[in-house]
């Protein structure tokens, strides 16, 4: 017996030392010539084949390891991917960029964040005239996909104020392929979805329906399910395509597709020529390593949108009169700085911003709705405020922070990023008995500078502004016409059904007289 084990482990220290130095070759010719990234894909997927064979998992995960040194983080060890969808070609608006998601993904902290971009937004920049973010891509997209695709990706740098490391553009067929490999999806479908606008290929419509509850979809009827708008709204849709993304990574873990390195390159052959990227596939058969057994759970999603009582509203619809009658979105706050805010704290405090302890806001002054004004700026970061309550006292003149946190004190740091550093907080652990609990004591110094940060509450004459002007709009639409403007700039991302400018379409066509355009 003692003679087996020492020849078997003579067998594995013979080939050990046999893989290693053809590992540190192939690492070294590839750090100088990345056209060898083919070789390093080859090896991986023979050590997938070894695998099958019971050689040890260790092997595949140290090679693994090596190629992530090569892909890039940022400050907080998260690697940001823009995620796109296009329509393709025989689609109205091919290049369009009607699905714009951030993924962030953290190795070390197990950790992925899906960020959805609303194709509203209203982009300006010094590179190219002012438009929505939807339509950067499709504007530039006839000086190449690099020069086009690196307008957007600045573009959604400076919204989110950090570096996008990676891109990828997936057109419809993509994605149809995509499930369809995975033999169909299972998601749960909330309500009734009704849309009897939803654009099929030569520019026609079709009625697409699908019934609430749980539903198995297939590629042709998973891509309605993300792209059908006209009975709900563009912050609903986005959160259905991060439904299907979440649905796909379970299904294909669920197959044990990510086992096998050779399994995820034949995938992705499968569907290439419908997805432009510039991450290598040694890169993406890293990153799949990695992430593929983080639990869907374990998931942040956010969507930046205009509802002022959920988790995500910084973003506002201006009066159409001050985009040339077009429906576009901007940022509550003037300097963009809080949905920056709100996407670090979700990467930095990201297990934090899931608080399930007791978070109590009182108003500890003489300042109608200060509690209120202040739990609704919290909820918008997504620090949910369990109770609002008044204070034992109306005299208290600086904010006191009572915290008591058994996961640590992230909790209490996030809290404080998001409230001004002009206000002098006292912090004071409390009895150590109570279960995990936090509580904001509001002072005076709060309160006089609440109208200054509470950016929401600074745009309401501007919304109140802008809903009336829709109205108008709307109610101008409905009266009998006897002719055409020629002069309309809302051609712009409108569907050919409708002239509402809040229902944008799959296509853009360009004015010049109109700056929304190029």
């Amino acid at each position: 017996m003692d003679f087996k084990v020492r020849k078997i482990s003579k067998e594995h220290k013979k080939y050990s030392q046999y893989f290693n130095k053809i590992k540190n070759y192939i690492i070294q010719k590839y750090m100088h010539n990345k056209k060898l990234a083919v070789y390093i894909v080859v090896f991986i997927v023979g050590i997938g084949l070894f695998q099958s064979l019971n050689t040890p998992q260790k092997i595949t995960q140290f090679v693994v390891d090596k190629i992530a040194q090569n892909i890039q983080k940022n400050k907080l060890n998260y690697t940001n991917i823009l995620i796109t969808g296009v329509g393709g070609e025989n689609h109205d608006g091919a290049y369009l960029t009607d699905s714009i998601m951030v993924a962030s993904l953290n190795s070390k902290k197990k950790h992925v964040l899906l960020t959805s971009i609303p194709r509203d937004i209203f982009i300006e920049s010094e590179a190219f005239s002012s438009q929505r973010i939807n339509s950067v891509y499709a504007n530039h997209q006839k000086l190449g996909h690099d020069i086009a695709m690196g307008h957007l990706t600045q573009s959604v740098s400076n919204l989110i104020g950090q570096e996008i490391h990676y891109n990828v553009m997936i057109d419809f067929n993509a994605v149809i392929d995509l499930i369809n490999i995975l033999d169909g999806i299972e998601i749960y479908n909330p309500e009734t979805i009704y849309d009897p606008f939803y654009p099929t290929e030569n520019f026609t419509f079709e009625t697409f329906t699908l019934a609430p509850g749980y539903q198995t979809l297939d590629g042709d009827t998973a891509l309605k399910f993300m792209r059908t708008r006209k009975t709900s709204s563009d912050f609903a849709r986005s959160k259905r395509q991060q439904q299907v993304i979440i649905a796909a990574k379970e299904k294909a873990s669920k197959l044990e597709l990510f086992q096998s390195p050779s399994k995820i390159i034949d995938i992705f052959e499968a569907i290439k020529q419908n997805i432009q990227t510039n991450l290598s596939n040694t890169q993406i058969l890293s990153l799949v390593q990695h992430f593929k057994d983080i639990n869907y759970k374990k998931f942040t999603h956010l969507i930046l949108n205009d509802n002022p009582t959920s988790q995500g509203s910084f973003i506002y619809s201006p009066p159409l009169s001050e985009y040339y009658d077009a429906y576009v979105l901007i940022p509550l706050d003037d300097s963009g700085n809080e949905i920056r805010t709100y996407i670090q704290l979700h990467q930095n405090y990201h297990k934090a911003m899931h608080f399930n302890g007791k978070l109590v806001v009182k108003n500890g002054t003489k300042t109608q709705n200060l509690a209120s004004n202040v739990a609704s700026i919290l909820n918008r970061y997504g620090i949910e405020v369990t109770s609002i309550e008044n204070a034992d006292s109306k005299n208290y003149l600086k904010t006191v922070i009572k915290n008591y946190d058994l996961a640590g004190s992230n909790t209490l740091n996030a809290i404080n990023q998001i409230l001004p550093d002009t206000i002098n907080k006292t912090i004071d652990n409390i009895d150590p008995d109570i279960p995990i609990y936090t509580e904001i004591i509001l002072g005076q110094d709060i309160a006089d500078i609440i109208n200054e940060i509470d950016s929401y509450n600074q745009k309401i004459p501007i919304i109140t502004k802008a809903q009336s002007e829709y109205e108008a709009f709307k109610n101008e639409l409905t009266e009998p016409k006897t002719g055409s403007n020629p002069d309309s700039n809302l051609t712009n991302n409108v569907d050919a059904d409708s002239t509402d400018p809040k229902q944008e379409s799959e296509a853009t066509t360009n004015t010049s007289s109109n700056p929304l355009t190029e």
